[in-house]
């Protein structure tokens, strides 16, 4: 009625007291919102029910990564872990770091799991590369890995954009995989929380090897537009950066900056999605990742 929102408190369910705010939005309506960080450090956020299910799979019809129930079968192993755990980055650090067969059955028993059980999922052979050019003819790689995925290296830096990686198939075409990243990844960069683009299956396999992340600010506290910041600092990852509209980080002979993400976008708010302008060593990309160009006036100088 536009009086003071203070009776309202008292109708607060329980289970939400101290984690929501009141308040009258701009046009005089009452409106909520969720104090977020809260969330993290309160009994809902249950971090102890979070698991990670490895197995082999060689078909590209692959289960959706967040069915549940996820039932457990003879060639599943089950590990009970906590997403932001160090197990994770010991474990798919493997890929390019070969321990001993005593070591990681070590790693595997700090968990409850016999080696036997997993040895499988081992090799004493080092992973197959593709033959990439060398950076010291080119300033530059672009390589696109699959859906939004896109992989820029240069002398100085990898930037790594929405990661959804595959695996190279027996068959048919043949396609960039893990063992295709290199070392290190500078700048991993986020677009939008959507789930084919924050995919927390191949986030853990990453995170042991990256160092900087990049994601869109978002300050409106809402169901439909979740921190990323937050999101990702639950996940277990460091140096996590929330970029404005048109901020910008500066590389050598580089830069990245956030610009608008237009076009409406199913299940999300506007604040919450960002895409990359990118300059390398004087050439320009566009990485407008779901986005729709409606106004071509955007970034034109009078």
């Amino acid at each position: 009625t536009g009086e003071t929102l203070e009776p309202l408190y008292q109708k607060i369910p329980d289970a939400l007291r101290g984690y929501v705010e009141l308040f009258y939005d701009l046009q005089n309506n009452a409106r909520f919102r969720f104090i977020e960080p809260l969330l993290y450090t309160s009994k809902y956020y249950k971090a102890e029910l979070q698991s990670v299910h490895l197995s082999i799979y060689e078909k590209d019809n692959r289960p959706f990564s967040l069915n549940i129930p996820r039932v457990i079968s003879k060639d599943t192993i089950e590990i009970n872990k906590n997403f932001s755990s160090t197990f994770y980055d010991e474990l798919f650090s493997l890929r390019t770091k070969p321990k001993s067969k005593k070591h990681i059955a070590g790693l595997f028993e700090s968990v409850g799991i016999n080696f036997e059980k997993v040895h499988h999922l081992f090799s004493q052979t080092p992973p197959q590369k593709h033959n990439h050019p060398s950076l010291s003819k080119h300033k530059f790689s672009i390589k696109y890995l699959g859906h939004a995925c896109i992989l820029i290296e240069t002398s100085d830096f990898s930037i790594l954009i929405d990661p959804l990686i595959s695996y190279r198939p027996k068959h048919g075409i043949d396609r960039f995989t893990y063992d295709d990243l290199p070392e290190s990844i500078d700048y991993l960069l986020i677009t939008h929380s959507h789930m084919d683009h924050v995919v927390i299956e191949h986030l853990l396999q990453l995170r042991y090897k990256v160092k900087n992340v990049v994601v869109p600010y978002n300050n409106s506290a809402a169901i439909e537009d979740p921190s990323l910041k937050l999101i990702f600092r639950a996940l277990g990852f460091k140096n996590i950066y929330s970029l404005d509209i048109l901020d910008s980080i500066s590389l050598p002979n580089s830069e990245i900056k956030a610009i608008p993400f237009l076009g409406e976008h199913g299940d999300l708010d506007i604040f919450s999605k960002t895409t990359y302008f990118i300059s390398i060593h004087g050439y320009t990309f566009l990485f407008a990742v779901d986005s729709n160009n409606i106004q071509n006036e955007h970034g034109v100088k009078s």
